[in-house]
C-alpha cells in the first residue's frame, strides 16, 4: 500500500512540469563542489556549490545504493573523484587509489570512445590522477570532508552531466542487463519485469546514517528465503523501485510536506495538488506551500472557511475535493533502514473533519478572535523544557501516540496529559508555563476521554465544577494580589501544590486576600464580588484533586485569566 501510494504519487509529479521531479536514469542529489575543467582534463577551479548547510540539489545521473567500490556517473565524492578522504582523527589526507581507481574504470567503461569533449575531460581528469598526478587543492580543503562533486566544461553554462552526449549514456544504461532476474513486481503487478536487487537510498530520515537508509533491505541470511538474496525477496521492478524512491526523496527533500517529531520524520501528501496539501501542511506543519504573503492569506482564509464549513456540517466541495486521498508517513532511522513508525490513508474529506475536531478541542481563548491552528509539533514541544534540542526529552511514545489520536480521531493519550500536567507544576513561576497550547490539549483531552462536551473556549460562568471553579477562585486571587502589591508571587509559590491539594492552599490564601482587598481601592470591590460568587458555588476544598480534576483546575485558572483581560465590551458579550 504504502509503495504503491508513493508510485502513484511519483505518476502525478511526473505529469507537472513545475515538480521538476527527476525522470528514469537520474537522481536528485545535494552538491557541494563543482570541477571547472578545459578539454584537456585540468582543472582550472573548484566551484562552491553550497550556502552554509544548504547545497544546490542537482538532477545527476541515477545513484542507486552501493555497497564496496562502487562508483557513480559523472557526480561523486572526493574519494572516487580525487583519490583522497580527510581522516577526522589524525586530521590528515588519507589517500584512496582503490577508490578512485574504481571510478576510472567504471568511467572508461561508460564513456569508451565517446567523441564529446566534455565526457573525454572527465576522463582526461580520472587518468591524470591515476597517472600521480596532484590537484591545486589543499589537503585541508573541505571537499575532502565529504559531500557530492559534479563537473563543468570551460565556456560551458551547464553542467557536463547535463550535455547531449551524456543524457544518451543514461538512457543506454536504462536498457537493463539481461542477465537481471525477472519476476512479477508486488507494487504494479506487471509480469517478466527486471527485479530490483538493491533500492536506492533515502536521504533527509532524521538522524539516520550519513550515507542514507532504505526501506527495502534484505543482508542477513536470517531473513532470506528460497534461496533469494537481497531485495529479490520482495520481488519490486527496477522501474517500480525507481518511482517510490525518487517520490520519497523528493518529499524528504522539502520543507512544506515534511515535519520532524522528535526521532520521527513525517512526510504527507495526497494525490492532488492545490488547497488540500496546502491544508495539510497548515495542520500538520504550520507551513503553507505558498511563496508570498499575499498567497499565504489566501490560504489561510480558505482554510478559515473549511473549518467554519466542517463544524457547521455544510459541503466543502466548492473549496476542495472530499475524495481526494491523503496519506502520512512517520519515518525513523534503525540502522542503515528506515523503520515504519505510522501510516495513515483516507480522504480529504475525513481528514479534515478530524482535523476540526481536533482544532475545535484545542480552541481556547477569546470567542471573538479568529482560530489560530496549532500543529502536532507545537503540542510535543510543551512537554520538555525550554531548549534547542527539545525533542531529546520527549520519548517516541509520545509522538507517535498522540499523532494517531489526532489522525484518526481516537482518544488522546494520558501519557501526554500528565506531561502537561508535570510541566505545568515544575514551570508554574514563568509567564509561559500556562499557555494557549498546554491548556488547549488539557481542554481537549477533557472533552474526548473525559466527555465534558461542556467546555467551551472562554470562561464558563455557569459552571458548577469544584475543580474548575476553584481554578477560576486562583487566578481571580492572583490578580488581587497584583492588583494591591503591584507584583503578585502566588503562582510560583502556590499553584503546584493548589492544583493537586487545594484544602492544603485556599484558606491560607483567602487569608491573604483580606489583606489584600483592604489595600485595593482602585477596582470598586470587584475582586470582593468576584471572590464571594465563586466561594458561594464551591461547597467545600477537596483534600486531593485527580487528574481529570488537575485539568480542569488548570483550565478554570487559564479561562479566567484570559476572562480578566477582556476589554470591557468582550466581557459583556461573554456575559450576554
Amino acid at each position: 500500500m504504502i509503495l504503491q501510494a508513493l508510485c502513484d504519487y511519483y505518476q502525478m509529479l511526473a505529469n507537472d512540469p513545475e515538480a521538476k521531479i527527476a525522470r528514469p536514469g537520474y537522481s536528485q542529489v545535494p552538491c557541494s563542489y563543482a570541477i571547472l575543467l578545459n578539454t584537456a582534463g585540468d582543472l582550472l577551479s573548484l566551484i562552491t556549490l553550497a550556502e552554509g548547510k544548504h547545497k544546490e540539489v542537482l538532477t545527476v545521473p541515477e545513484q542507486k545504493g552501493r555497497s564496496g567500490k562502487k562508483a557513480y556517473f559523472l557526480c561523486d565524492n572526493a574519494k572516487y573523484l580525487l583519490g583522497g578522504e580527510f581522516n577526522k582523527k589524525e586530521k590528515t589526507l588519507a589517500p584512496a587509489p582503490d577508490y578512485l581507481s574504481a571510478s576510472y574504470a567504471y568511467h572508461g567503461k561508460r564513456i569508451g570512445s565517446t567523441p564529446d569533449p566534455g565526457l573525454q575531460a572527465v576522463l582526461s581528469f580520472l587518468k591524470k590522477r591515476m597517472n600521480g598526478e596532484s590537484v591545486d587543492i589543499p589537503a585541508d580543503h573541505p571537499v575532502y570532508l565529504g559531500g557530492n562533486i559534479v563537473f563543468r566544461l570551460e565556456n560551458d553554462s551547464g553542467y557536463i552531466h547535463e550535455r547531449e552526449a551524456a543524457t544518451d549514456l543514461c538512457a543506454e544504461q536504462e536498457l537493463t542487463d539481461a542477465e537481471t532476474p525477472r519476476s512479477q513486481c508486488l507494487i504494479t503487478g506487471e509480469e517478466n519485469v527486471p527485479i530490483a536487487r538493491i533500492h536506492k537510498l533515502l536521504s533527509g530520515v532524521t538522524n539516520a546514517n550519513t550515507t542514507g537508509c532504505a526501506v527495502v533491505s534484505f543482508n542477513m541470511d536470517s531473513v532470506e528465503s528460497y534461496g533469494k538474496k537481497q531485495s529479490y525477496n520482495a520481488p519490486v521492478s527496477e522501474s517500480a523501485m525507481f518511482q517510490y524512491t525518487t517520490a520519497l526523496n523528493y518529499l524528504l527533500a522539502g520543507k512544506t510536506n515534511k515535519l520532524r517529531l522528535g526521532e520521527t520524520t513525517v512526510v504527507f501528501w495526497a494525490n492532488k495538488k492545490g488547497i488540500v496539501q496546502n491544508s495539510m501542511a497548515f495542520f500538520l506543519n504550520n507551513a503553507p506551500d505558498t511563496t508570498e504573503s499575499g498567497e499565504d492569506t489566501e490560504m489561510e482564509a480558505k482554510i478559515a472557511r473549511l473549518l467554519i464549513r466542517v463544524r457547521e456540517g455544510k459541503s466543502i466541495s466548492d473549496i476542495a475535493d472530499p475524495t481526494t486521498q491523503t496519506y502520512i508517513l512517520g519515518l525513523s532511522p534503525n540502522a542503515a533502514r528506515a523503520s515504519i513508525r505510522f501510516w495513515y490513508e483516507d480522504t480529504f474529506g475525513n481528514f479534515i473533519t478530524k482535523m476540526a475536531d481536533h482544532q475545535n478541542n484545542m480552541w481556547v481563548g477569546s470567542p471573538h478572535k479568529p482560530q489560530s491552528i496549532i500543529s502536532i509539533s507545537q503540542i510535543l514541544r510543551k512537554l520538555a523544557p525550554e531548549s534547542k534540542t527539545w525533542w531529546e526529552n520527549v520519548p517516541a511514545s509520545y509522538e507517535n501516540a498522540l499523532f494517531k489520536a489526532i489522525v484518526t480521531g481516537g482518544r488522546y493519550p494520558m501519557s501526554v496529559y500528565t506531561a502537561v500536567l508535570v510541566r505545568i507544576r515544575a514551570e508554574a513561576g514563568k509567564e509561559y508555563s500556562i499557555d494557549a497550547v498546554r491548556a488547549g490539549y488539557l481542554k481537549a483531552v477533557l472533552r474526548r476521554n473525559y466527555y465534558h462536551e461542556e467546555l467551551s473556549m472562554s470562561l464558563d460562568l455557569s459552571s458548577t465544577n469544584p475543580a474548575y471553579l476553584l481554578g477560576n477562585l486562583f487566578a481571580v486571587l492572583e490578580l488581587l494580589q497584583k492588583s494591591a502589591n503591584g507584583s503578585s508571587n502566588i503562582r510560583s509559590r502556590y499553584f503546584a501544590s493548589a492544583s493537586v491539594n487545594p484544602k492544603l492552599v485556599f484558606p491560607s490564601l483567602l487569608n491573604l486576600a483580606q489583606h489584600h482587598i483592604v489595600k485595593d481601592d482602585q477596582s470598586g470591590g470587584w475582586y470582593d464580588r468576584q471572590i464571594q460568587n465563586l466561594l458561594g458555588r464551591i461547597t467545600e476544598f477537596p483534600a486531593y484533586l485527580s487528574l481529570e480534576d488537575q485539568g480542569m483546575f488548570v483550565l478554570g485558572y487559564y479561562h479566567q485569566r484570559e476572562y480578566n483581560y477582556l476589554k470591557k465590551e468582550d466581557k459583556e458579550k461573554l456575559e450576554a
